[in-house]
């Protein structure tokens, strides 16, 4: 028997190898193209090594059709590993794969990988399962990813409106069977259509629209009741928007974008806030291609998923992997109670551009382990962290040492830790080292009440600028730390000569122990609010230091109420306790 036959009954015969397999699906792809050349290092290749490759391939089709009917491919599966000489072996069975297809068809982490444009062989590679998962989908080859798609609800003689701004060139089809809509600009009158008959309608835009935004245009926010597929409404334009914005009837989940979808856009700041029914998880391509967006949000009111009660799952660890511009962040997850798992600790790795954190996670009670010690690592210029974890109440573990490290321009902690009660283990020592420009700890670790051991006496050494540890009835650094305990060092706020406000510093830490230094405040000297500063601290004992000798202080309300151990508690004034 020659060896061609020899071959010929290997591979006839059951129990297909992987790399037989891997060889049948990039034969099938090259057979997909319509004209081929197969050349090799050395030019044309001859006319011999033509008629064996023709027979090779008749065999490898043959073999496949032993393989789907025995069952094997869905055994193996297209994505199945396989090493790298594996693929070695395959660039050598076949000899135009070393130059033709060298750069479309890769391994990466042991997968083989099509990244190739041709429009026919994409397609079936899609077919196949050699795009990546986590790849976005190019729409300049898949056209019928570049048409945005949206589902609205109406009842009998109900109208919606378009919510559409800026440059606007594309055709509307309202999915009720009265065809396609030209909308040459914002006020085009075919922007408002009437449905006869209630019902829910798939909506179609295909073309330019600077603007998709229900911030700005809120007629039938009501009405979209859910996002089926992103398009690429920017092609073209200088910049991309959207926003829906309060949209409580937008349900089902949040479809991954394709390749140019976000290309343009360059805010996010409230594409998702309020949207209270969206459900499902995060993808994690959803910003994959947004090279241009510098804000997750802005202010206090303002974040891309603020109020997204219903969202779940895990927050993508590559979320924000390529978004390199972005400088904000506030409000992001805020009161995205339902998402769970751990942070991930490399979320941030990528943008070091960032300033703003504030409401970050903000009553994101779903949110489960420890904070990452490495999570700012890379954001050097943060200045404003306040409330990042307030509300997180399932987080565990103790607070990171060096989470502030490489975060020398924070300015603003208030509320950083607040209400995040199952955090525990004592105050790292120098976990403000660094920090030399931070101005308030309003509310900084309230309501920790895991945190254990004494106060650090160093704490605030490095911080100068400190102007408030606290700024009303619930908002002071240590207030509500009941698992504190020991004594109040006496140096503690001695570098911080620029603070005005102790309001509920010390509120219910009622395991302090011991007296209160009596030059506790000595270089504070403009300090005009102790309201609740040791208010139910009822461990102290001791004098308490007479505060009510000074001149400039305005606000006094209960600074020493139910501290009844104190020694000259009777000779305290009534309006300080």
């Amino acid at each position: 028997m020659n060896k061609q036959n020899l071959k010929t009954k290997e591979i006839n015969s059951k129990g297909i190898t992987l790399v037989a397999l891997i060889i049948t699906i990039i034969v099938l792809l090259i057979l997909a193209i319509v004209s081929i050349s197969l050349v090799v290092n050395n030019g044309i290749i001859s006319k011999a090594d033509k008629a064996v490759f023709q027979t090779e391939i008749e065999q490898y089709e043959e073999q496949l059709k032993l393989s789907i009917a025995e069952d094997t491919m869905s055994h193996l599966g297209p994505r199945e590993k396989f090493n790298a000489t594996e693929y070695n072996d395959i660039k050598r069975i076949i000899p135009s794969f070393s130059r033709k297809y060298e750069n479309e068809l890769v391994v990466e982490e042991d997968k083989l990988i099509y990244k190739g444009h041709d429009k026919e062989l994409y397609r079936k590679a899609l077919e196949i399962g050699l795009i990546s998962e986590d790849e976005l989908l190019d729409d300049e080859i898949l056209e019928e990813l570049q048409p945005f798609i949206t589902e609205w609800t109406v009842e009998d003689n109900d109208s919606i409106t378009l919510p559409i701004g800026g440059t606007c060139n594309f055709t509307v089809n309202y999915g009720d069977g009265t065809g396609d809509f030209s909308v040459t600009s914002s006020s085009d009158e075919d922007r408002i259509h009437t449905y006869a008959t209630a019902g829910t309608y798939t909506v179609t835009i295909k073309g330019k629209c600077q603007n998709f935004n229900f911030n700005k245009v809120n007629i039938s926010k009501d009405k979209i009741t859910r996002l089926i597929q992103w398009g690429v409404l920017g092609n073209g334009l200088t910049d991309n928007y959207y926003s829906f914005y309060q949209c409580t009837n937008l349900q089902g989940g949040i479809p991954s974008p394709s390749l140019n979808s976000f290309k343009k856009v360059t805010d996010f700041q409230i594409l998702f806030q309020g949207c209270s029914s969206l459900e499902g998880p995060i993808p994690e391509n959803l910003f994959y291609n947004c090279p241009n967006i510098w804000g997750f949000g802005s202010g206090y009111w303002s974040g891309c998923f603020y109020g997204c009660t219903n969202l779940s799952g895990s927050i993508p660890k590559n979320l924000f992997k390529n978004c390199i511009k972005v400088s904000k962040f506030n409000c992001m997850f805020r009161d995205c109670k339902n998402l769970t798992g751990s942070i991930p600790e490399n979320l941030f790795a990528n943008n070091e551009n960032v300033q703003d954190f504030q409401y970050l996670f903000y009553n994101c009670s779903g949110l489960t382990g420890s904070i990452p010690e490495k999570l700012f690592e890379n954001c050097p210029k943060i200045k404003d962290l306040s409330n990042t974890f307030s509300g997180c109440n399932n987080l565990t573990g103790t607070i990171p040492e060096k989470i502030f490290y490489n975060c020398p321009e924070i300015q603003s902690l208030p509320g950083t830790f607040s209400g995040c009660s199952k955090i525990s283990g004592e105050i790292p020592d120098n976990i403000f080292s660094n920090c030399i420009k931070i101005q308030n700890f309003s509310g900084t670790f309230q309501n920790c009440k895991g945190l254990t051991g004494c106060i650090p006496k160093n704490l605030f050494k490095n911080c100068p600028l400190i102007t408030s540890f606290g700024q009303s009835y619930y908002s002071g650094c240590f207030m509500g730390c009941t698992g504190l305990s020991g004594a109040i060092p006496k140096e503690l706020f001695e570098n911080c000569t620029e603070v005005t406000r102790f309001n509920c510093v010390f509120s219910g830490c009622r395991g302090l122990t011991g007296e209160i230094p009596q030059d506790l405040f000595k270089n504070n000297t403009k300090v005009s609010d102790f309201s609740y500063a040791f208010e139910s601290c009822t461990g102290l004992t001791g004098n308490a230091p007479n505060l009510w000798d000074r001149t400039n202080v305005t606000s006094n309300s209960y600074c020493f109420k139910y501290c009844t151990n104190l020694s000259n508690y009777s000779d305290i004034p009534s309006t300080w306790k």
